[in-house]
């Protein structure tokens, strides 16, 4: 990624067309996580399954968590069938072709099939999501053409991640007391399906692919170098990047990254004891409202100082510029 001289960007640069594909990914990538998480206890719950069953079936989110473990395979792996959209879109696609089906597999399962049975299909899903993330986070990186762009996707796949998750929890709520839990997640299923479209408007990363296919030219997987270097390889990288971070080198974006959680864990715990009373210990009424209102105030508390600085800041440089 080549340098460049920082820019300012404008609103009109929010709409391109790679940054709304990127929105859309985000989306994409968002959806899915708290269907297998908090939404998925909710209807549990609502159900009447009990609390000893709700929490072996939490367990399915450590795909989440585990992914670093195949996630370099899918820098050598040709998905059969999705290679004329490339290595990264293929993935995308697939994975998102998997979600959708393990969302309706769920809603067609529900519990009257049986927790097993629902049980197996949210841990596809959570496979599949976790895949997927792998999968777009590696196209946002290889798309971008500078830092500045890079900022720009990233960004853009925040917001969209951040929409979804208050999609899939909180608007989901309503539309399951109206329609039922199993439409719900249908209907979301076909959400999770039409986000192919954004799949399809991307552009397959060049630098990615020339980059792949000199790996595999040197190195096939199937060699002894090959799969040393696919599964190996990318945690040497990971830890030569972040042994500088860890020895003191660590700076501002990581430093306001915990600050922002440590804000929202602190906004989240106040509020739900406090709430918890108020609201007679309905959980699905106290997370939906502590959760929402924690990400919010949290953000104003940390973003307003900046945006407030930066605002002097232009001032100042158009008065000396004057």
């Amino acid at each position: 990624m080549t340098a460049s001289p920082r820019r300012r960007y404008r609103f009109r640069d929010y709409l391109a067309p790679k940054v709304l594909v990127m929105l859309a990914l985000g989306f994409s990538s968002g959806l899915p996580f708290v269907l297998v998480g908090n939404t998925f206890a909710y209807w549990l719950r609502d159900e009447h399954t009990s609390l000893a069953a709700i929490g072996f079936l939490s367990w399915v989110g450590l795909a989440y968590s585990l992914k670093f473990v195949w996630a370099p395979l899918l820098d050598r792996l040709r998905i059969p069938g999705f290679g004329h959209l490339g290595q990264r879109r293929g993935w995308i696609a697939l994975m998102q072709i998997l979600v959708a089906a393990g969302l309706v597999a769920m809603a067609l399962s529900g519990t009257a099939h049986g927790l097993a049975q629902l049980g197996v299909c949210a841990l596809a899903v959570a496979f599949s999501s976790a895949t997927q993330d792998t999968a777009i986070d590696a196209w946002r990186i290889e798309t971008a053409k500078d830092k500045d762009e890079l900022g720009l996707l990233t960004s853009a796949y925040t917001f969209g991640y951040r929409t979804a998750l208050l999609v899939s929890e909180a608007v989901i709520l309503p539309i399951a007391q109206r329609i039922g839990w199993n439409q719900a997640y249908m209907a979301y299923g076909a959400v999770m399906a039409a986000l192919l479209i954004a799949t399809f408007f991307a552009a397959e990363p060049v630098r990615g692919e020339q980059v792949l296919a000199e790996k595999q030219k040197d190195a096939p997987l199937w060699t002894p170098r090959g799969l040393s270097d696919a599964v190996i390889g990318p945690f040497i990288a990971f830890f030569r990047a972040v042994m500088p971070a860890l020895a003191g080198t660590v700076r501002m974006p990581y430093l306001r990254f915990l600050a922002y959680n440590a804000a929202g864990g602190i906004v989240w715990g106040v509020g739900f004891v406090l709430l918890g009373y108020l609201a007679g210990n309905s959980y699905q009424r106290v997370v939906k409202t502590v959760g929402t209102t924690a990400t919010i105030v949290a953000v104003v508390l940390l973003l307003l100082p900046v945006v407030i600085w930066r605002i002097r800041r232009h001032w100042r440089h158009d008065e000396s510029s004057d």
